[in-house]
C-alpha cells in the first residue's frame, strides 16, 4: 500500500488553516522485504494437504490466501469453495467469509438471502463481526425484511469485541439516525476509535465530519489528516474531499496561485478524476481540476513523479 507520508514531504508541508492538528505520528518504518509472500507460498502445500484431510481451519486460511492473492494467484471462486467447505463444518469465520461471497457477489452470484443465512449462522456460532454484517442487511432490507431497529441492535452487539469495522458501521447508523436517534458525538467517538485502529472507512467518515463541521468544529487540518489516512488505507472516495480541501487554500487573497496548496489540490483531484468509484464524483473532480491546471501548467508537470507510483499501486481505473 502506498504511504501518504512519502507524498506529504513533497506536497503537504503547508498547514491548511490555523487551527488544531492531530499529534504527529511516528516516522514510518521501512516496508517489509518481499520475502513475506515467499513464506506464504511455502505454507500453501501444507494447507492444501490439511484441507484434503478435512481440516476446516486450514481450508478457511487457504481460502483467505486465494481471496487476497497472497502466496497464490487470486481466485475468488476457489476461495469461496474453500470457505464453503469449512463453513459446512460450522467454522464461524468461514461461515462469515462464505456469506461475504454471496453479499458482494465475488466468487458467487450476489444473493442477499444466502448471505443473510450464512451471516446468521456465523453470528449464532459467536463470530461477532457477522452480527453487524447481518445488521446492515436488516438496516437496508437486503434479503431480509427491513428493520432498522433490529439492524442497530445487531451492530451494537457486534462491537462487543471492539472490531473496528463494526464500530464504523454502528457510527454510520448514528450519523444517519438509522434505528437510533442521530448522535454525532457517539458517531465521532466510535469513528475515532476505529480510525485509530487503522479502519480506513472510519478515517474517511471522521475526516468528512471535520470537513463539513457535522457535529464537530469544522477543522480543515483534522479533516486532511484523517482523509489522508483513509486514502493511504485504500479509500479512493477520500481523494475528492482531499482535493477540495487543498483547492480551497490554493489561491491567496489576491487570487494568486499558492504552490504549497495548489500542488496537492491538483494531485488529489487528478486521482479522484481517475479513480473515485462514483462517476458523478469523477466528473466533479475533473471540473475542479481543469481550471486550476490551466492556471498553473508548471505545477502539472511536477505531478508526474508523485502520481506514477500511486497509479501503479491503484491499477487501472
Amino acid at each position: 500500500m502506498r504511504n501518504w507520508r512519502r507524498v506529504s514531504m513533497a506536497l503537504l508541508a503547508t498547514t491548511l488553516l490555523a487551527g488544531t492538528t492531530r499529534a504527529a505520528e511516528p516516522a514510518p518504518t521501512a516496508e517489509p522485504a518481499p520475502t513475506e509472500e515467499l513464506d506464504y507460498r511455502k505454507e500453501v502445500p501444507r494447507l492444501e494437504e490439511a484441507t484434503r484431510r478435512g481440516d476446516a481451519k486450514s481450508a478457511e486460511l487457504l481460502g483467505e490466501l486465494y481471496a487476497s492473492g497472497i502466496g497464490v494467484a487470486r481466485n475468488p471462486q476457489r476461495a469461496c469453495d474453500l470457505f464453503e467447505q469449512a463453513a459446512g463444518k460450522a467454522f464461524p469465520e468461514a461461515e462469515h467469509n462464505f456469506a461475504n461471497c454471496w453479499f458482494f457477489g465475488i466468487g458467487r452470484p450476489r444473493d442477499y438471502a444466502q448471505s443473510a443465512h450464512w451471516y446468521e449462522r456465523a453470528a449464532a456460532h459467536g463470530f461477532l463481526r457477522a452480527d453487524c454484517a447481518l445488521g446492515t442487511q436488516y438496516r437496508l432490507g437486503l434479503g431480509v425484511p427491513q428493520d432498522k431497529a433490529k439492524g442497530f441492535a445487531l451492530c451494537r452487539k457486534g462491537i462487543e469485541e471492539g472490531d473496528p469495522e463494526n464500530m464504523t458501521t454502528l457510527a454510520e447508523m448514528y450519523l444517519a439516525g438509522d434505528g437510533v436517534a442521530r448522535d454525532y458525538k457517539q458517531a465521532a467517538a466510535l469513528l475515532r476509535e476505529a480510525a485509530d485502529a487503522h479502519e480506513a472507512n472510519a478515517a474517511r467518515l471522521l475526516g468528512l465530519m471535520y470537513f463539513n463541521g457535522d457535529g464537530v468544529p469544522r477543522d480543515p487540518n483534522q479533516a486532511r489528516d484523517w482523509l489522508m489516512q483513509a486514502a493511504d488505507g485504500g479509500r479512493r472516495d477520500a481523494f475528492l474531499p482531499l482535493g477540495k480541501l487543498f483547492l480551497a487554500a490554493a489561491r491567496d487573497a489576491a487570487q494568486h496561485i499558492v504552490e504549497g496548496t495548489a500542488l496537492p489540490a491538483l494531485f488529489w483531484l487528478s486521482l479522484a478524476a481517475e479513480y473515485d468509484p462514483a462517476p458523478e464524483r469523477r466528473t466533479e473532480a475533473k471540473q475542479l481540476y481543469d481550471p486550476l491546471a490551466a492556471a498553473a501548467p508548471a505545477l502539472v508537470g511536477k505531478l508526474a513523479p508523485e502520481l506514477k507510483p500511486w497509479r501503479e499501486s491503484l491499477g487501472k481505473p
